[in-house]
């Protein structure tokens, strides 16, 4: 298992939690039935690669690999070796697999973020900011390249929001700071502050205990290629009210309730 993380990281333990018990269920018990090897590569491009590299030396039965940069590196590393890919963001659009139903060749998984989301993003903010008329998509073009594509997915769909969206490509903490700086000097400088408000997206948890059914499968035997790519099935929404409160939010109660965990 491959994971371009740092180990530490509370998302990235209960990831590998949720695996692991997946595998029990699924009777396969660690020492006794299988092997499971771990790289923890942080996002530096060269312990990726050197990770990969263990990890296929290792000879194994099947490779996991989480995110885009660990599958771009597994990828080039083994056209023969089944890889289960894990929260990676339009595989399809990306040319990690030529299709979703039928992926073929020795790569399938399980997608991270689709295009639809930038939608539900701004509705949800609007539930916190009220009267909200503007709001900036940023992301690192190099590292997510697919926000561009969603972006223009989302202004060319009919808009139920009076929400005017923006993006902004950010590659570097300087960058960050200076849109921020941005924002601030127009009429939303409440926003400017650190910390997280909100955060609406997948359930790793759970992607990361269903990949160990296609895990199962492999070592039983069938072809990676031979499994569809699955989305997200399961979502979480919460809110930090202490950021709200900084900011001068009020969420709406509607918003409070439809939330999974509301941090006071």
């Amino acid at each position: 298992m491959l994971l371009p993380f740092d180990e530490n990281d509370p998302e990235v333990t209960n990831r590998v939690k949720q695996f692991r018990l997946g595998m029990r269920d699924l009777n396969w018990v660690e020492g006794r039935d299988v092997l499971i090897d771990f790289r923890f590569s942080g996002s530096n491009s060269e312990s990726i690669t050197r990770g990969v590299a263990e990890l296929i030396k290792a000879a194994p039965e099947v490779i996991v690999s989480y995110a885009t940069p660990g599958l771009a590196a597994v990828r080039r590393a083994t056209s023969t070796i089944p890889i289960v890919f894990v929260n990676v963001t339009d595989p399809l659009g990306q040319g990690v697999v030529p299709s979703l139903a039928h992926p073929g060749g020795n790569i399938t998984g399980f997608s991270f973020i689709e295009s639809e989301i930038v939608g539900k993003w701004i509705n949800l903010l609007s539930d916190v900011r009220s009267g909200l008329l503007r709001a900036t998509l940023m992301f690192n073009p190099d590292t997510a390249p697919f926000f561009d594509s969603y972006y223009r997915s989302y202004k060319a769909t009919p808009q139920q929001s009076a929400v005017e969206v923006e993006i902004a490509h950010v590659r570097t903490a300087d960058e960050i700071a200076s849109a921020i700086t941005k924002l601030a000097s127009e009429p939303y400088r409440q926003f400017v502050a650190e910390g997280i408000l909100a955060g609406y997206g997948p359930d790793t948890g759970d992607i990361s205990r269903r990949a160990s059914a296609y895990v199962d499968r492999i070592l039983k035997g069938e072809k990676a290629g031979n499994l569809p790519v699955q989305s997200p099935i399961r979502f979480e929404l919460a809110v930090n009210l202490k950021t709200a409160k900084a900011l001068g939010l009020s969420p709406r109660e509607s918003f409070l309730e439809l939330c999974d965990e509301v941090i006071e």
